[in-house]
């Protein structure tokens, strides 16, 4: 039986170590849901969550434990890039990516930050880098977890 994190079987409790958590944050609820659909069919990928604009992935990724993050870079309140820098200044570990339907502006903005940028629509390129970042993940030591930063 799963509780959580914890694997219970009788009476014995097993820690269980995490896998990858990606967020997802775009105020669009069509592509949200298609990129949350993408993503469960990438392996090492054990758990999703969404968000409707950058000021709530902020606040769901301080409360969960996220290892990657993708990002509309036009979204309410807070956008992309700002919820991306205050992603990495509050958990470095995070690998975050920022996407656009307008991928020129976003560059414009993102140029010299150190963030993956993605055009919306590159579904695969997007799908190709998360799974780069989850064999990153996956090849660090449960020491190195808190910290580490996996490939770019």
């Amino acid at each position: 039986m799963w509780h959580g994190e914890q694997c219970v079987e009788r009476g014995l409790r097993e820690r269980v170590e995490p896998r990858v958590r990606v967020l997802i944050a775009d105020d669009n609820d069509t592509l949200r849901m298609l990129y949350m659909r993408l993503l469960r069919g990438v392996a090492g990928v054990s758990s999703l969550v969404a968000a409707e604009d950058g000021h709530d992935a902020v606040l769901i990724a301080r409360r969960l434990s996220c290892q990657i993050a993708i990002l509309d870079f036009n979204m309410p309140r807070l956008d992309g890039v700002d919820a991306a820098l205050l992603l990495r200044r509050e958990r470095p570990a995070t690998r975050v990516a920022v996407q656009s339907s307008d991928p020129d502006s976003l560059e414009a903005r993102a140029t010299g930050l150190g963030l993956a940028v993605f055009d919306k629509l590159e579904f695969e390129r997007v799908l190709a880098w998360v799974a780069l970042q989850v064999a990153a993940w996956e090849r660090r030591g449960p020491g190195d977890r808190g910290t580490a930063r996996a490939a770019a």
